[in-house]
């Protein structure tokens, strides 16, 4: 007989990281967000493990591209199906032409996110769950069409969903449910931009899920795995940068390391304008003298307000263009290390918008 009855039994017991409490919000897009060796993967493994042994649930793993996904698609799943044959689950594993088979029977599907197109015709009718491995890349120059659209990857990633949740019959099942794992490298990735995370999640965040919203979002804490604590004392962590182990131990996207360029300047500065991002509205200035400039939460009450996308415009707006003269100086200003900002947010709105801009 086996050991565990439940998934809920197995991780509660041995003190694992645990999908449920994310899963409890009813989201279509899951993101989990972590430092390594939390468990991020093995408890999404595990899931959907029990899953299709309880209820014949099929998954799909994917990665970016079919070079990631050669990488990791057997070990993925191997892992989970070792740790229940090791508590006296009785079943056979098997990892075969891009399927996972468990006593001869297909239980998942391993499918490269840049050749979901190839599957449109594929009948995904047992598919419940996506599992998208390490969505967040460790530099942007990795995402899958990035240097034409920002979002192709979520695209791809929504296709790939559409794909599998319709059948004969039944176009829009509206039952797959997507989970995404990463390392809290940076907010600014495909998918929490596509979805609008980014505007959400903070530096303090732990679970994130607006109210209307069909995506959630947990930044992983030492305290959410039992077994993971005490990682302060790993030779490793010791020996890493201080970048690596903000991004890969301590849970610290970029987006929140303390940065050089956030100050707060309280001398009489020029006034250029106002920006308005995603509803935050912040002023322009500069300093002549000593070749800065600099943004704030404080407006110029007498200049213009310029809308940085389609949605913040308003009649009395202009709407930001690549050839505007206060969009180039933002652009030049950051790239030569003279633009500064007065709270984080600032930087973040910023960050955010030169994604979209050339």
């Amino acid at each position: 007989m086996a050991k565990f009855a439940s998934y809920e039994s197995m991780t509660s017991e041995k003190g694992w990281f645990s999908v449920i409490p994310l899963l409890s919000y009813g989201a279509f897009i899951n993101m989990l967000i972590g430092a390594r060796s939390l468990g991020k993967s093995v408890a999404v493994a595990l899931w959907v493990l029990f899953r299709y042994l309880k209820n014949g649930e099929q998954f799909i793993y994917t990665r970016r591209n079919a070079d990631t996904l050669k990488l990791t698609a057997e070990d993925w799943f191997a892992s989970a199906c070792r740790i229940l044959n090791e508590n006296d689950y009785e079943f056979d594993f098997e990892y075969k032409g891009g399927l996972y088979l468990i006593n001869g029977e297909v239980a998942g599907y391993a499918v490269p996110l840049n050749m979901q197109h190839k599957y449109k015709g594929r009948d995904f009718i047992n598919v419940w769950w996506i599992c998208f491995d390490e969505f967040i890349a460790d530099i942007s120059e990795r995402y899958e069409g990035q240097n034409i659209n920002f979002l192709t990857e979520y695209d791809c990633l929504i296709k790939l969903a559409q794909t599998a949740d319709r059948t004969v019959g039944r176009p829009r099942r509206s039952e797959v449910k997507i989970f995404c794992m990463g390392n809290a490298e940076s907010l600014y990735n495909p998918v929490i931009v596509g979805t609008g995370a980014d505007r959400y999640i903070r530096e303090d965040s732990h679970f994130v899920h607006p109210k209307g919203k069909k995506w959630a979002v947990q930044l992983l804490r030492e305290d959410d795995s039992a077994s993971s604590q005490g990682f302060t004392d790993y030779v490793y962590y010791e020996l890493a940068s201080e970048n690596l182990k903000a991004m890969a131990y301590d849970n610290r996207p970029k987006e929140f390391k303390d940065s050089p360029f956030i100050k707060t300047i309280k001398k009489p500065l020029m006034p250029l304008c106002n920006f308005v991002w995603d509803g935050k509205q912040f002023g322009f200035y500069a300093d002549r003298n000593a070749g800065i400039f600099y943004l704030s939460k404080k407006l110029n009450s007498c200049h213009d307000m310029i809308a940085l996308s389609i949605d913040d415009h308003k009649p009395n707006y202009f709407l930001a263009r690549n050839g505007n003269v206060y969009i180039g100086l933002i652009k030049e200003t950051y790239a030569m290390g003279q633009l500064f900002f007065e709270t984080n947010e600032i930087k973040t709105c910023i960050d955010s918008f030169l994604k979209f801009v050339r």
